[in-house]
C-alpha cells in the first residue's frame, strides 16, 4: 500500500511539474517588439543609435565626417509603416538572436563597436560585435534596419559588409 501511494504521489508530482514548465519558445509579437542598434567608436568619435519600435523610428547621431570636415548631427524620427514592423518581426529568430553571446567589439583599442539590442515583451537580449564579424542569420533583418536608418540619416560605410 506504501508502494502505490508513492507511486501516485511521484506520477501526481512529475504531471504537475511538466505541466508548469516555462514556455521556452516565446512567441514574438510586433506590439511589443523594440530594436536598437547602434554604433560608438571610442574617443567620442561616433555614437548612433537607431530604436524602433511598433509605430516609430528614431535615430540620433553625433560624429565628424573627414570627408565634408564637418560636425553630423542627426535627431530624427518617423513613424513607420505595419509593414515594415511585420517585416522586422518576420526576419527575427528570437531564439536563434537570444541564445547569441557576440562581446567582440573594438572599442577598448579605440575602434568601433555595433551593437544590437532587441526587447521582446519583458525579455531583452544584447549582442555588441565589430565590422569584421559575420552573422549571416542576421543579415535580413540588418538590412532591414539599415534601410530604414538610410532613411533617417546617414548610414557607417561599411558598418554590415561582412553580415
Amino acid at each position: 500500500m506504501k508502494n502505490i501511494n508513492l507511486l501516485c504521489f511521484i506520477i501526481i508530482g512529475s504531471l504537475l511539474i511538466s505541466c508548469s514548465k516555462k514556455e521556452e519558445n516565446p512567441s514574438v509579437n510586433s506590439a511589443s517588439l523594440k530594436f536598437t542598434m547602434g554604433v560608438h567608436c571610442g574617443w567620442g568619435l561616433r555614437f548612433d543609435s537607431l530604436t524602433v519600435d511598433a509605430n516609430q523610428a528614431h535615430l540620433v547621431q553625433d560624429f565628424w565626417d573627414a570627408s565634408s570636415n564637418t560636425r553630423i548631427a542627426v535627431d530624427s524620427k518617423q513613424s513607420i509603416s505595419s509593414t515594415e514592423v511585420d517585416a522586422l518581426e518576420s526576419a527575427l529568430d528570437w531564439n536563434h538572436f537570444s541564445s547569441l553571446n557576440y562581446n567582440s567589439g573594438n572599442l577598448p583599442v579605440d575602434g568601433c563597436d555595433i551593437w544590437l539590442t532587441i526587447e521582446n515583451g519583458s525579455l531583452k537580449h544584447k549582442i555588441v560585435f565589430d565590422m569584421a564579424d559575420t552573422i549571416p542569420q542576421l543579415r535580413i533583418l540588418t538590412d532591414q534596419l539599415d534601410s530604414i536608418w538610410s532613411r533617417l540619416g546617414v548610414f557607417p560605410e561599411g558598418m554590415l559588409d561582412n553580415f
